[in-house]
């Protein structure tokens, strides 16, 4: 039976013994009280350098982007390092799971997904409580995420008996970005030294990332830093519009089950990188099945962890919505969607016009059966035009900027010359589409 936690305001019933004497204030400050690492100068690679905490000029372990970690200001004692070094405390790492997965991707030269996570052979893998050093552009501000708490963490209450768990929440900032917090200092005259204890305001959201309450809480002193999850701000609306979604169908699914791919980054001699291919998610896919989200099937995989499923966020997004849609009008034999190859780097050579993430290669639909079996137009004891049309009528509701398929009775599409197009339909959504965010928010 997983522990229970209850938070209470200003979290009093940790650190009771902090605020005897404690004189508290509400202030504003721009340091965040822990950083989420990234990568400086890695590009693709998931992992970043950590240096020894006693040597920094020994690398003895890596660490993952997205791990949570802090910096205790008595790891500076004594400090002669670089002003570009911090030295940090590990609180939490990402999955070993996804890593592996990368690892076990298909071999596709300089540009597949397994060189993501090459590179650590001679190096420990951070876990919580490691200690190092690392290159400060490496490090991200807690405030640039949403969290939320991975599936083993033990039950955490806070205001209200409001349960944290499966629900994302922030921290509080004010319209400059700054954070708010109570800070409170030992008044104390027979303790000779000042001692001051900050709690961070944190925002609880619900699905709709609304705020339903607020509640100040010493993050890096608290176990529940320990089974954090980050998901930048810049996605996290369409994950959670995937994951709430998905719950209708797996009501267990939580955002911690999305194997996510980080940004390829590309540094050059910028403090801010150019981004070479977005953040990406990997679709909700049975390994041994290969059913999909809304009964549809993901055939011809590359390998066995489905790596040829990746999609940016609004993209998946709105392309799980048509799949629901088209579920609910569509419910004869023939109905079943199937799909293909979505994240194909151009350099694969497989096919053209994947490597952004964006775009994903769909069957045309069957008259009277759902085998695992490709057909085009021209197939007319088998193909129904019908059906596809009602589909390709969907993906044009939704917002998606290209479609492509060749049958000419279908209008409103772009088509190929050398019949590259008469057995799939090439659908491509787009990050920035207003409307495609639309399809993601509210459905068709």
């Amino acid at each position: 039976m997983r522990s229970l936690y209850l938070f209470l305001i200003f979290s009093q019933s940790l650190f009771a013994e902090e605020f005897t004497a404690m004189k508290c204030q509400e202030i504003e400050t721009k340091d965040p009280p822990f950083y989420v690492s990234d990568e400086w100068r890695q590009g693709d690679k998931i992992w970043e350098n950590l240096r020894d905490i006693k040597d920094s000029d020994k690398v003895t372990n890596y660490i993952p982007r997205g791990s949570i970690v802090y910096s205790p200001p008595e790891l500076y004692e004594g400090s002669n390092e670089p002003d570009t070094r911090v030295p940090i405390k590990v609180l939490n790492v990402p999955s070993k799971e996804w890593e592996d997965n990368i690892l076990n991707s298909k071999n596709r030269g300089k540009t597949s997904l397994r060189n993501m996570a090459t590179g650590t052979k001679n190096l420990n893998r951070a876990k919580q409580g490691t200690e190092g050093w690392i290159d400060k552009r490496s490090l991200r501000s807690a405030g640039n995420y949403v969290f939320f708490l991975q599936d083993d963490a033990p039950i955490f209450k806070g205001p209200n008996n409001r349960d944290f768990n499966k629900k994302p929440f922030r921290l509080a900032t004010n319209a400059a970005g700054d954070f708010k917090v109570n800070r409170c200092c030992n008044a104390s005259a027979a303790i000779a030294t000042d001692q001051c204890f900050d709690h961070y305001l944190y925002e609880m959201l619900d699905m709709n990332l609304t705020v339903v309450d607020t509640v100040y809480m010493d993050m890096p002193r608290c176990n529940m830093s320990n089974f954090l999850t980050p998901i930048g701000k810049d996605v996290v609306e369409p994950l959670v519009r995937i994951v709430d979604e998905l719950r209708n169908e797996n009501p267990n699914l939580t955002m911690n089950q999305l194997e996510r791919l980080p940004a390829n980054q590309y540094w050059r001699n910028s403090s801010t990188p150019s981004i070479v291919r977005e953040k990406m998610v990997k679709m909700v896919i049975d390994q041994e099945t290969g059913q999909g989200p809304h009964g549809s099937f993901h055939y011809k995989d590359d390998d066995k962890v489905q790596s040829d499923s990746y999609m940016t966020t609004y993209s998946q997004c709105a392309f799980v919505k048509v799949l629901k849609k088209f579920k609910e009008d569509c419910k004869d034999e023939g109905c079943q969607v199937q799909f293909g190859d979505s994240y194909h780097h151009d350099a694969w050579g497989v096919h053209k016009g994947h490597d952004s993430g964006e775009c994903v290669d769909v069957r045309p639909f069957r008259q009277s059966d759902d085998i695992d079996f490709g057909l085009d137009y021209t197939n007319k004891g088998r193909y129904s035009q019908t059906k596809t049309e009602t589909f390709i009528n969907l993906l044009k509701k939704s917002g998606a900027r290209t479609i492509i398929f060749n049958d000419r009775k279908i209008g409103g599409l772009s088509r190929d010359s050398g019949g590259v197009h008469d057995d799939h339909i090439h659908v491509c959504f787009g990050e920035d589409q207003s409307k495609v965010q639309d399809t993601c928010r509210n459905g068709l």
